[in-house]
């Protein structure tokens, strides 16, 4: 039988500022462990192989609010 999923505490706010690996981003969902943030300025020219898509889904605690 199906049970609704607990609540969980939310850390973060839609359309918050974050930094990710010292890029700004705005968070666009979050989840029970992960957000999926947004970058602001993309593409980003001297990372593109390390950014290669405008949004991720990051674990709660690597990023950084602003």
């Amino acid at each position: 039988m199906y049970t609704k999923q607990a609540e969980y505490d939310r850390l973060f706010t839609i359309g918050e500022q974050v930094l990710y690996k010292g890029e700004a981003a705005q968070v666009t969902a979050e989840y029970k462990h992960a957000v999926c943030i947004e970058f602001v300025h993309y593409p980003i020219a001297e990372k593109k192989e390390e950014f290669p898509d405008p949004r991720v889904v990051i674990k709660k605690d690597a990023c950084e609010r602003t």
